[in-house]
């Protein structure tokens, strides 16, 4: 079982620069690499402990020190419950510190050669590496435990329901690190305060509400309902408009399908830039979409929308609260 938590509890935090200033207040004060003080630990005190995994049972430190977010958005849920990963390939924006100390690779997944100068002795990431060649390298250095978005993959912290990274994939990655009842008050925060976001919208009138991307000109993406960013549009009361997976590489003409009362757009990351968007926003096919002719168009942080995470998911639901919340 685990002993009483040393941790500060993570406020539900309501603006981006607020979260920035509090993980990097933990970093400083050297909280986020004490807390591991709510822990699981191996029922007979041993020093390993065995979690499920997509590549079957393996076994890990009962208390790991060094690991590493191999792939993704790993390194996000890991500061959630105060682990500070000593490499990942980051996928967190700004709305997630990561301490100096911490290396970010761009090798996916990493090169062994990094690994060993780094000794760690825990490695997380999606279940695709498994199947990678580099993967029986990867083994040799340390435990590697893959997870993956489906009920056979998801690890433990998949439940009867549909996954949400934010809920089922972070209480996996939770058990892997020995984070469990941690996770879980963290889960249980975060719905309350979406049920809640809930409440204060009902009453009001349906909002249906389309989201769409201009990653390159003469195309767009229209993302759709089985993302984890639509889930939290739709728990706080918005109705999705969209197909059932996204779309990408979607001629413009499609445009003129979207019936939505607003338009949501993410833009400038790198990957979206700012300047493909004020190039098709200048043609008349944009221009004749419904919300854009009524000037109901939301431009959002590219680097938030869509994402994936613990941390992630309260990023997004201060900006859901922002744009479509009544005060």
């Amino acid at each position: 079982m685990s002993t009483t938590s040393l941790c500060p509890a993570l406020p539900e935090v309501q603006d981006e620069l607020t979260r920035r200033e509090f993980v990097a207040a933990l970093t400083a004060a050297g909280l986020l690499a004490a807390c591991g003080r709510d822990r699981v630990t191996a029922p007979d005190g041993a020093a390993t402990r065995t979690v499920t995994s997509h590549n079957g049972p393996v076994e890990v430190p009962a208390d790991p020190g060094r690991v590493v977010a191999a792939i993704g958005s790993f390194e996000i849920d890991m500061v959630a419950v105060g682990v500070m990963p000593v490499l990942t390939t980051s996928f967190a924006g700004p709305w997630v510190k990561l301490g100096s100390s911490v290396k970010i690779t761009e090798n996916i997944p990493p090169d062994p050669e990094e690994l060993l100068a780094l000794r760690p002795d825990l490695m997380l990431g999606w279940n695709w590496v498994t199947a990678e060649p580099v993967y029986e390298k990867l083994v040799k250095i340390a435990p590697y435990v893959g997870l993956g978005e489906s009920a056979a993959t998801a690890g433990p912290g998949f439940e009867n329901g549909p996954l949400k990274s934010w809920g089922t994939l972070f209480l996996s990655v939770c058990d892997v690190l020995g984070r469990r009842p941690e996770g879980e008050r963290l889960v249980a925060e975060l719905e309350t305060r979406l049920d809640r976001l809930a409440e204060r919208r009902s009453g009001q009138p349906r909002l249906r509400v389309a989201r769409i991307e201009f990653y390159k000109s003469g195309s767009f993406s229209w993302r759709g309902q089985d993302e984890d960013t639509a889930e939290l549009m739709r728990r706080i009361g918005l109705e999705v408009v969209g197909p059932a997976t996204s779309e990408r590489d979607q001629s413009l003409e499609r445009l003129a399908e979207i019936d939505a009362d607003r338009l949501i757009i993410p833009v400038g990351s790198e990957s979206i830039p700012r300047a493909v968007y004020e190039e098709v926003a200048a043609t008349p096919l944009f221009r004749a979409i419904p919300a854009v002719a009524a000037g109901r168009v939301d431009l959002v942080d590219a680097r938030l929308w869509p994402g994936l995470g613990h941390l992630w998911a309260r990023a997004l639901v201060d900006d859901l609260e922002r744009l479509y919340v009544p005060a």
